[in-house]
């Protein structure tokens, strides 16, 4: 099967400075009907608050090009970084394919 024609539920990581900014982006991505999936803090890095939220997308480079936009787009105004995106495969929810985004 071409993965590209199917709808995959994608996790996308994003980090952030501080609190506020995570939540401030968690509201707006959540407005634009992506899921909040799980938030860690890791202090030893200088974006400590991380988000990974989801949304189901095909992974075609005209629907990559669009999440990958609106996201940073999103990103950049709350002083946050896009680490990278995921596939998850829905079925088993186990992870099938990393794709990390510069």
């Amino acid at each position: 099967d071409n993965l590209i024609e199917f709808e995959l539920k994608i996790a996308h990581w994003t980090a952030f400075k501080n609190e506020t900014d995570r939540k401030n982006f968690l509201n707006e991505i959540v407005a634009n009907n992506f899921e909040k999936m799980s938030m860690i803090t890791e202090q030893k890095n200088a974006f400590p608050y991380c988000l990974e939220i989801t949304k189901k997308s095909k992974i075609d480079e005209e629907s990559v090009a669009d999440f990958s936009k609106l996201i940073s787009k999103i990103v950049t105004a709350n002083n946050g970084i896009y680490e990278y995106w995921e596939i998850v495969n829905i079925d088993e929810q186990k992870q099938i394919s990393t794709i990390k985004i510069h």
